[in-house]
């Protein structure tokens, strides 16, 4: 059942959505900002997401997650 069973290759590298989103939409200021939040443990990675789509930066979760863990396309 399981035959060829294979990962796909990545063709995703470069910045990640959280650097792209933000140099779409930030000023330095912002980026700094947006960047701190991240090192900080004391945000979950929910409640990060919350805000920063309620302040017009929309983002999920999982990309919050996934940068914070190294497993974004900027980890890479």
């Amino acid at each position: 059942m399981l035959e060829g069973l294979a990962p796909i290759p990545r063709t995703n590298t470069g910045p990640c959505l959280i650097f792209r989103r933000a140099d779409e939409l930030l000023d330095e200021a912002d980026k700094k900002i947006l960047f701190e939040a991240i090192d900080n443990k004391l945000f979950s990675n929910l409640g990060l997401a919350e805000q920063l789509t309620q302040r017009g930066f929309p983002i999920s979760e999982n990309s919050i997650r996934k940068h914070r863990l190294g497993k974004c396309s900027c980890a890479r």
